[in-house]
């Protein structure tokens, strides 16, 4: 009752008639005093009483909620949180049909930035109506202009979507595609092995092929009994491919280079909104401006439009340096073994490598060759009108 009751009062005259119709409904702190009767019911008999002093036709002079909650509410501070509380919600809700944030994982020899500058440039950025996004066609994009990444998944999660990808071929291409297709070479190779799950091979061990050969036909023929063909039948092809590939390895060190010396350095957070940089790149003489920055996020995978934003000012003065020959030749194999690394990564075998540092002029040159043993399957989809339209013109020669 101290938390939510509610004071009623009435015409007394009438107070014996509603009290023989209360039914289980209890009342309490009953007074009568000058033609009036008053009294005090908890607020879940509220309904229940005024529906009985409708029927009995008794008309309520005076009825007053009190208790601890009505006093809360009447509260203009808690009004005032309980409407912020609400138009944050409402803003959460349209804040979650927007996209704020690019996401990149399973990537090794492509930076995110690379990636993400794609997706930007397929009129995909933040800020955008997330149902304008076919990941779909986005995933075809991707393996278009990137020729060793074998499988792409997008998917929007919250306000973020997160590309996954994969830079050599791995069964799960086959779970994720719906189209059928054939896979095709990466690069020019020798097949060293094949092994078919799905689909009809094209290649055998010991066979060369060029870059976008058929390796595993998505297209299958179905006979008859006597071998006369019936129909084509269509599939994601599947299978582990390795290709012994030779790749022509060349890197180029410059023997002179400008070498910055920090004088000063400043560091500055601000916070930003739908991306916008208050610090930009300026064009001063010996001057770095460099920012990185924090996308906000409530939880899980729903980032806001607000970040922190980390900028790095340094003034510098430049003095010429020259490498010597075992710095060049310590810089160059650094970068060869990276190379080597991220090809380990991908799935590469590494069979030789025939690489020599020489100097030519101005400049430490590194060239040879690199012989590998590498996955070899690339999606190609397969055109299924194109396919039938042509059976029907040789069938309706025949």
């Amino acid at each position: 009752m101290k938390f939510h009751f509610s004071d009623v009062e009435i015409e007394s005259r009438y107070i014996y008639r509603l009290m023989n119709n209360l039914n289980a409904i209890s009342i309490r702190n009953l007074i009568i005093e000058n033609e009036r009767a008053k009294f005090s019911i908890d607020y879940t008999d509220a309904e229940s009483l005024k529906e009985i002093l409708k029927n009995l036709n008794i008309r309520v002079v005076k009825w007053e909620d009190k208790g601890i909650y009505t006093r809360l509410v009447n509260f203009a501070v808690v009004k005032i949180i309980v409407g912020i509380f609400m138009i944050f919600i409402l803003l959460m809700m349209v804040n979650s049909l927007f996209l704020w944030n690019i996401t990149v994982e399973g990537n090794y020899s492509y930076s995110d930035n690379q990636i993400v500058s794609f997706v930007q440039k397929q009129n995909i950025k933040e800020g955008i109506i997330k149902n304008k996004i076919n990941c779909d066609d986005l995933e075809k994009e991707i393996r278009k202009k990137f020729d060793d990444i074998s499988w792409v998944c997008a998917e929007i999660k919250g306000t973020n979507l997160i590309v996954h990808i994969k830079e050599n071929y791995i069964t799960e291409i086959s779970t994720q595609e719906k189209e059928p297709y054939n896979l095709v070479a990466n690069n020019d190779a020798t097949i060293i092995s094949i092994l078919v799950r799905k689909g009809k091979a094209m290649v055998k061990a010991g066979d060369k092929v060029k870059k976008g050969d058929i390796l595993i036909s998505g297209i299958v023929e179905v006979n008859d009994e006597s071998g006369q063909k019936l129909f084509n039948s269509y599939c994601n092809s599947d299978g582990d491919i390795v290709g012994e590939t030779v790749y022509d390895y060349s890197d180029t060190l410059k023997n002179k280079y400008n070498q910055k010396i920090n004088n000063t350095e400043k560091t500055l957070y601000l916070p930003s909104i739908f991306n916008y940089q208050w610090l930009k790149p300026d064009k001063k003489e010996n001057r770095d401006i460099t920012c990185t920055e924090t996308k906000i996020k409530l939880f899980g995978e729903f980032y806001l439009p607000i970040s922190i934003q980390k900028y790095t000012l340094r003034s510098y003065d430049i003095k010429q340096m020259e490498y010597t020959k075992q710095e060049a030749d310590d810089i160059l194999n650094g970068r060869l073994l990276d190379k080597l690394a991220i090809m380990e990564q991908k799935g590469y075998k590494i069979i030789q490598k025939d690489v020599k540092i020489k100097k030519d002029g101005d400049s430490y040159v590194m060239e040879g060759k690199i012989t590998c043993h590498e996955p070899l399957g690339k999606v190609s989809y397969i055109d299924i009108n194109e396919i039938e339209e042509g059976t029907t013109e040789i069938n309706e020669r025949n």
